[in-house]
């Protein structure tokens, strides 16, 4: 068995490469995967919630023969859709070492806000290359580490008479709940910096879902002694009706398209978005298999609105629908809200208000079925857990309670 502190650097490098490596350009994120994947090995039993078993353990084993043999998906293109379960090497593994636990959300703050002075860094040196006319080599840096490395986005956005620097990593969404964990801390220096930077990223989803956060930190700090429920509950409403207002009102959106599409850079996408939408579930309304058990991973379908056979809708909660069916989707989007509603039953109610946004903000990104998200759900589950009723798995197959 590997030492504690050795299992500890493991679990840090896999949060780093995850991070960084999100596309798996680099390759560092599959060689973490591979050394962590080795300590769940080490060990004589892992221990699982019943809930867990099903989504960690069944599906991944069911998902690509469903795709490749029933849906006719190629074999590397089933393999691919769910490269998100990378993620699940970590929360197997992270479950069953409960002496360091509580570390790596910490841990993940503060890599976040490393992450975030470097976005501020960039955007800062960016925008004095716009202004002293020399914005041709942030082009040219910005290009490589787009296209060669495939890291994010990096150029010029043009607003108004003048362009601002785009700065955006392919993790940034996880600014957001790296934003509520630095709330949770009560970590001031990381609470302005990764606010700056999820300002600065120019997308919808950090901007809007960021926002609700720091006023629901602000009211707990300025009126303590009010009732967490209502704060909460208030917080909860206010929320769902702003974001659903902002992706899925198409009068709404007509109204706000010319402010949006001036302020941010994801919204000349947001029509496409809608038109998919409307595809998909013209096609699962249609088919009672397509419902219940997905159209298979790595599938396509028709977009109306584009005319052609796209692979992902980039709405991840309709995305996870179409591929793997209501009856995956059902159970994942229950343990999600499972550990929502334990956070906030716990006293941990920023990350509760955290995680939610993020699940909301991945509605405009395809990072629900990614393996940082899952990463997040096994961060959220033990910062939580007091007592829970588990199910072990020992590597023979049997289990024991």
């Amino acid at each position: 068995m590997l030492r504690s502190d050795w299992r500890i650097t493991l679990f840090k490098f896999f949060i780093i490469s995850n991070v960084i490596d999100a596309a798996g350009t680099l390759k560092i994120k599959y060689i973490s995967s591979l050394l962590l994947l080795l300590t769940i090995f080490m060990r004589k039993k892992i221990k699982l919630g019943i809930y867990e078993f099903i989504l960690l353990v069944l599906f991944p084993m069911v998902a690509v023969p469903y795709s490749y043999f029933i849906c006719d998906v190629s074999l590397g293109a089933a393999i691919s859709a769910v490269t998100f379960c990378l993620g699940i090497i970590y929360y197997i593994a992270i479950i069953n070492e409960k002496k360091i636990t509580d570390g790596m959300l910490m841990f993940f703050v503060n890599f976040m806000t490393g992450l975030s002075y470097i976005i501020l860094m960039i955007f800062v040196i960016a925008l004095i290359l716009q202004i002293t006319g020399n914005q041709s080599y942030y082009w040219t840096v910005g290009s490589y580490l787009q296209h060669k490395l495939k890291l994010g986005f990096f150029g010029y956005n043009y607003i108004g008479s003048i362009y601002m620097p785009i700065v955006y990593f392919k993790s940034s969404m996880f600014l957001i709940f790296a934003f509520a964990g630095a709330c949770f801390y009560e970590k001031r220096k990381s609470i302005i910096i990764l606010f700056l930077a999820n300002m600065l990223v120019s997308t919808t989803a950090n901007i809007v879902f960021t926002v609700p956060i720091l006023i629901y930190y602000f009211i707990k700090k300025i009126k303590p002694r009010m009732k967490s429920k209502y704060v909460f509950s208030f917080f909860l409403l206010g929320s769902s009706i702003m974001g659903i207002m902002i992706l899925f009102f198409d009068k709404l959106y007509e109204k706000l398209y010319g402010f949006i599409s001036d302020m941010t850079l994801q919204s000349s996408s947001s029509m496409v978005k809608i038109g998919h939408i409307t595809s998909i579930l013209e096609v699962l309304l249609n088919d009672v298999k397509s419902l219940l058990f997905g159209m298979g991973g790595g599938s396509s379908f028709y977009s109306s609105y584009l005319q052609y056979k796209v692979v992902n809708s980039e709405v991840s909660q309709l995305e996870c629908l179409r591929r793997f069916g209501i009856i995956f989707t059902s159970i994942f989007f229950l343990y999600i809200f499972l550990i929502i509603y334990s956070l906030y039953k716990t006293n941990k109610k920023i990350l509760a208000c955290g995680l939610l946004m993020l699940f909301l903000a991945t509605a405009s990104n395809p990072q629900l079925l990614s393996p940082m998200f899952l990463i997040i759900l096994a961060m959220c589950k033990e910062v939580k857990t007091k007592k829970q009723n588990r199910v072990g798995i020992k590597w023979g197959g049997s289990f024991y309670g």
